[in-house]
Parts: C-alpha cells; sequence; structure tokens
C-alpha cells in the first residue's frame, strides 16, 4: 500500500495557514487595543486642558492679553477641530488678529472664518503658530519649523503661561 505524499502534505499546511492566521488575529487584536487605549488617552489630554483652560478663563485670565504681551499681534492657528475653532472665537481681534488657519485637511468648514491652508502650502508671515493638537505637537513643530521663521507654540504652554 502506497501512501499519497501529497494528501501527507496538506494536514500539516492546513495546520500552518491556520497558524499564520491565528498570528494575524492576535496581532490585529492588539494593535486594536493598543489604538484604543492611546485614543483615549488622547481624549483625556484635551479634557484636562479645556478643564484647565475654564479655570484660566474663571480667574479672570485671558490668552488673548498673553499672546499680545508677548508680542504676538498676528498669529495663525495649526488645527481648527474643536481646541482651534474655540481658540478662534475666545481671540480678540483687536488685539490679536488670526490671519489664517493650518490644518490637514485644508478645508475651511462654515464655523470658521479665515483662511484654512495645508501645512505644506506656502504660508504669509505671522508674529507666532499656535498648535492646537497637543497631543501630536513635537511632529507639528518639527515640520513646521522646516517651513517658517517664526515662534511654534502650543496652545496647552500658553493656558499653562497665561
Amino acid at each position: 500500500m502506497t501512501k499519497n505524499k501529497k494528501s501527507d502534505k496538506l494536514p500539516i499546511f492546513g495546520l500552518l495557514i491556520a497558524a499564520f492566521f491565528n498570528y494575524i488575529c492576535l496581532k490585529m487584536c492588539k494593535m486594536a487595543r493598543n489604538k484604543s487605549k492611546s485614543d483615549a488617552r488622547k481624549y483625556e489630554d484635551y479634557y484636562k486642558l479645556l478643564a484647565k483652560w475654564m479655570v484660566k478663563k474663571q480667574q479672570g485670565k485671558n490668552i488673548t492679553n498673553y499672546l499680545y504681551s508677548m508680542g504676538f499681534k498676528e498669529i495663525a492657528i495649526y488645527g481648527m477641530k474643536e481646541v482651534g475653532q474655540i481658540l478662534l472665537g475666545e481671540l480678540d481681534a483687536e488685539k490679536v488678529k488670526v490671519k489664517y488657519a493650518i490644518d490637514q485637511s485644508g478645508e475651511s468648514s462654515e464655523e470658521i472664518s479665515i483662511e484654512v491652508y495645508y501645512p505644506d502650502d506656502l504660508l504669509d508671515k505671522v508674529d507666532a503658530i499656535v498648535v492646537t493638537p497637543i497631543y501630536y505637537f513635537d511632529d507639528i513643530k518639527r515640520h513646521m519649523e522646516t517651513k517658517v521663521g517664526c515662534p511654534i507654540i502650543s496652545i496647552e504652554e500658553i493656558i499653562d503661561k497665561c
């Protein structure tokens, strides 16, 4: 009686494929879990930022006055999601004018009354760029330093110092 060599290899091949798919599924689950933790940490940081900002407002401290005292009369806001939109609404245009915004989407929404540019667009000169996506500040700052010659400041730093 002769055994078919091909049929001997099929169960082993099947086991290898099953093990490979199991490995991939476990990796994907781990990545999803890590992303969820990362997202949760990011939202917690934004919550803490906004809470700190509210306390400063209640104490009568003002972002406009801080920026003006630093000599920043024309700024750009990097990041026009919720925090960027709140900052835009917060600033007193008589003292500190927001000349434009910078955002990965490069698109303006109905709530945004200023021009919005992509980070790699040619940007007009401003006194400073205020970065609102605090979670990505270091990467944004590194990239923007190659494009502009003004200070690049995190909204978190501004709230801490004002």
